[in-house]
């Protein structure tokens, strides 16, 4: 499983730019799938994932 991390419509050139510090910030925290509830409830609460995940 991956993770969007910040905007996922990044201009054409960018991703590639940002691709390395993506890599680092991954590789230093390691797996977060025991968050992923938790992240997701907060995202929602913020109003940052619409549909909320029960309607996907």
């Amino acid at each position: 499983m991956g993770y969007i991390i910040g905007d996922a419509d990044l201009p054409d050139g960018q991703l590639e730019e940002v691709m390395p510090k993506l890599t680092e910030i991954t590789e230093a925290y390691g797996k977060r799938d025991h968050l992923l509830e938790e992240i997701t409830e907060y995202l929602v609460s913020i109003g940052r994932s619409y549909p909320p995940p029960e309607m996907h």
